[in-house]
């Protein structure tokens, strides 16, 4: 597999205040890797520095082998990565068609054709493309998020939090399209609370814990680990 996304000795946060210490990660073409903790473990900010959207403090980022280290949003998804926060990722007021067109700002001429080929590999959202996004269900606005940073051919897909709030089919059935898209080749880095389900997905798994890479290994090994099973699985020790 070749490595798309590697970060080494990243600190990360907002202003002066530190949240990601020294985090050292790597991600490669068909690849899921999903990152887990507490809340306030600073997941997310990780996720955010990666993708553009939070203060690099030092380490160093690389993404299909350039350097991006402290670049802009911008920068980061015309090399190849595409961010999916958890909240705000839509437009409510506008179509499913429209959010995908606004999601292609890099396509061009070739909206059309790349719009064609997001509703091929999301075949959930082509039943509704004309539907206003505010009225999809949880599920269907995630999945619709999903899409419009698949607009941009992105080599890797980082997503915050994808399942939050959704029930657990639809939380099943959201990690499944993102195993599905790491298989097809993308590179797909999550962040997520729903940890069960996700390492069920997952090839590779971190745990996250005051800003610090507390544990890390296959997915199968951070599940069966029992101190780890005991605080973010709900296992008894």
């Amino acid at each position: 597999m070749s490595l798309l996304l590697q970060a080494s000795g990243l600190r990360a946060g907002y202003g002066a205040a530190e949240i990601v210490h020294g985090v050292e990660l790597s991600l490669s073409a068909g690849e899921m890797l999903t990152l887990i903790g507490p809340n306030g473990a600073g997941k997310s900010t990780l996720l955010k520095a990666l993708a553009g959207a939070a203060q690099v403090m030092g380490g160093r980022v690389t993404l299909m082998g350039q350097d991006v280290t402290g670049a802009s949003a911008a920068r980061i998804a015309a090399s190849g990565a595409a961010y999916v926060p958890q909240e705000r990722n839509i437009f409510r007021s506008l179509t499913v068609e429209e959010n995908l067109g606004i999601g292609g700002w890099l396509a061009g001429p070739a909206l059309a054709e790349r719009r064609a080929q997001v509703l091929r590999l999301l075949p959930e959202l082509a039943g509704f493309s004309r539907r206003i996004a505010g009225r999809l269900s949880g599920g269907e606005r995630q999945t619709l998020a999903v899409g419009m940073a698949l607009m941009v051919e992105p080599k890797v897909l980082l997503v915050d939090e994808p399942t939050a709030g959704l029930s657990p089919a639809l939380v099943g059935r959201l990690l499944e399209l993102l195993r599905r898209l790491a298989d097809e080749g993308l590179g797909v880095l999550i962040v997520e609370q729903n940890a069960r389900a996700a390492l069920a997905r997952a090839d590779r798994a971190m745990v996250l814990v005051d800003g610090q890479v507390a544990a890390a290994g296959t997915a199968a090994e951070i599940e069966a680990a029992p101190d780890l099973g005991a605080l973010f699985l709900g296992r008894a020790a």
